[in-house]
């Protein structure tokens, strides 16, 4: 059962606003930090790999982040399961590298593409 405690509890939360803290900070590279860290199909074919996962991370502007943010808020609020950080990053990690594995064997079309939807939905 749901109750006002359970919302409130510091433990649900630290682990998602540690993840929306850290896609915040990467908004604020801007242009140059979104081209150098978005998965890119050509880039990740000489090697660099980082792409995979930073790619889910960095978004096309505030905006997008701000859904993004806010569909992790909504997870959490439908989803009031106490994970630990470790559950929580082991996850994300998870899903993470299998979106971008996804896109890179089932998309070769996609050449690039950034933000954290496809997290979200495997959070879901």
């Amino acid at each position: 059962m749901i109750t006002k405690a359970s919302i409130s509890s510091r433990d649900v939360w630290v682990a998602p606003l540690v993840l929306m803290a850290f896609a915040l900070a990467l908004e604020f590279t801007a242009d140059w930090g979104r081209e150098w860290l978005r998965y890119d199909r050509d880039w990740i074919a000489q090697g660099q790999w980082w792409r995979f996962l930073t790619g889910n991370f960095v978004h096309l502007g505030w905006y997008h982040l701000a859904l993004n943010e806010m569909g992790l808020v909504v997870l959490v609020l439908l989803c009031l399961e106490r994970l630990s950080p470790a559950v929580w990053a082991r996850r994300v990690l998870m899903i993470t590298l299998g979106v971008s594995r996804s896109v890179w064997f089932m998309a070769p079309e996609g050449r690039n593409y950034v933000g954290q939807y496809g997290t979200i939905n495997g959070l879901y």
